[in-house]
């Protein structure tokens, strides 16, 4: 399915095989601006800026030492993506992964996505 790419943890489920009738979600990227179904993550905080329509691509802050990950996972959230942002917006200005700690920044581009569901057992 589409979660082999690791990115699109989301759709791991959906339209085909068992899972034909569970609809697909889209997303697309735009450097940081990304669009999927409205209000997944409106409950984000220490949000500086919204990145994307969605609510789950963000500037947060407080992220001295943190990762984009413990942001997403604070908010029981997976994380997508982590990049640094170029002048405290939404523009990149490095790609990071979500494990990772860029030194010196309060803040950092942070891209959640909710958890996908269990695999379900039959």
């Amino acid at each position: 399915g589409c979660f082999a790419d690791g990115k699109n943890v989301e759709c791991r489920f959906c339209g085909s095989g068992d899972f034909i009738d569970i609809t697909c979600q889209t997303t697309t990227t735009t450097t940081t601006s990304t669009t999927t179904e409205p209000g997944l993550c409106p409950a984000l905080t220490s949000v500086l800026k919204r990145c994307s329509d969605d609510g789950c691509t963000v500037l947060a802050g407080g992220m001295l030492s943190r990762t984009c990950r413990q942001y997403c996972e604070e908010h029981h959230l997976i994380c997508v993506a982590a990049w640094e942002d170029s002048d405290d917006d939404c523009n990149v200005l490095a790609s990071l992964s979500c494990d990772q700690i860029y030194q010196g920044t309060p803040d950092l581009i942070c891209q959640c996505a909710p958890q996908p569901p269990p695999p379900a057992i039959w």
